[in-house]
């Protein structure tokens, strides 16, 4: 077997439990059982197939060999050819001229495969998970930043992966950090959506995957606690009366309202075991505690 070895943009890459991550000769025969034992739907069996064939030119395969389990593969698909009558309802393709100026730089699309099947490695011990996708998909759609996917991997829209994207292409070591962080905490998130069966996103469905992605990493991940402290001065505003909201002040959405469950839960749960949390709640006398929770998810 032949392995192009992907330029090394991540600094925290894992040797042994994780692996090492080599990317894997696309004619290979062992592609073919790849992608079929990627599922054991039939139907999406299919599905996966013909995105392969529409897409052959930005679909990537790697293999992850570590001392402490047996080698295995994922892959990394970006969706620039979509035909209407095969993907249109599950992808969109990403804009046209943004995929010609990235196909130009493969070394960056390299990059930032390798840091996202790095980063799924690294969340592979955190929990002993039943569902496990086999790679992922990056695709152009709105609306959400990253999809759980029993297809043919877990979705990530283009948009939510272009600060990577520019952060790899420029060598700016610290935003990757940054970025992959993110990005392996989001993974846990939508792992969790997948361990609960869940396909809608609703308020009660979101909490739990919120609860865990903090908790995966409730320091370090800059990016999700910025999205936490926002969350917490827009319920703080939508509280005020009327005449005291700001003017462009838009309604509460369903994960402002998922994560300040989140973080009430986890809390809580702390108290239990820290004086420290204990007081925080008890030193506030607001019964939505959102002081609290912001020295809470500022501790």
């Amino acid at each position: 077997m032949r392995f192009e070895e992907p330029p090394q943009f991540s600094p925290d890459k894992q040797e042994g439990k994780s692996g090492k991550v080599r990317r894997v000769d696309m004619n290979n025969p062992r592609t073919k059982e790849y992608w079929e034992r990627c599922t054991p739907n039939l139907s999406l069996q299919i599905n996966i197939k013909n995105i392969v064939a529409l897409n052959r030119s930005s679909v990537y395969l790697y293999e992850t060999e570590g001392e402490e389990q047996e080698s295995r593969l994922n892959h990394v698909i970006w969706i620039h050819n979509n035909r209407e009558d095969i993907l249109t309802s599950t992808y969109r393709a990403i804009d046209m001229q943004e995929w010609k100026n990235l196909s130009q730089k493969q070394e960056v699309i390299e990059g930032v495969n390798n840091i996202l099947i790095e980063s799924y490695n690294s969340v592979l011990d955190f929990y002993n998970w039943n569902y496990q996708p086999k790679g992922f998909v990056i695709e152009g759609s709105e609306g959400f930043g990253m999809g759980a996917g029993k297809g043919a991997g877990i979705r990530i829209i283009y948009r939510k992966i272009t600060p990577l994207i520019k952060a790899v292409e420029v060598g700016d070591i610290e935003e990757v950090k940054r970025q992959q962080k993110h990005i392996a905490a989001s993974i846990v998130h939508e792992l969790t959506h997948l361990e609960k069966d869940e396909t809608m996103s609703r308020v009660m469905t979101e909490i739990a995957s919120h609860v865990i992605q903090f908790i995966f990493n409730p320091k370090d991940n800059e990016i999700f606690n910025d999205q936490l402290e926002f969350s917490l001065i827009r319920i703080a505003e939508n509280r005020k009366p009327d005449g005291q909201k700001p003017k462009e002040q838009k309604p509460l959405n369903l994960y402002d309202k998922a994560q300040y469950i989140a973080l009430l839960i986890t809390t809580y749960e702390l108290s239990n075991h820290s004086k420290v949390y204990h007081d925080i709640l008890l030193n506030d006398q607001d019964p939505n505690k959102l002081e609290a929770l912001k020295n809470f998810q500022r501790s």
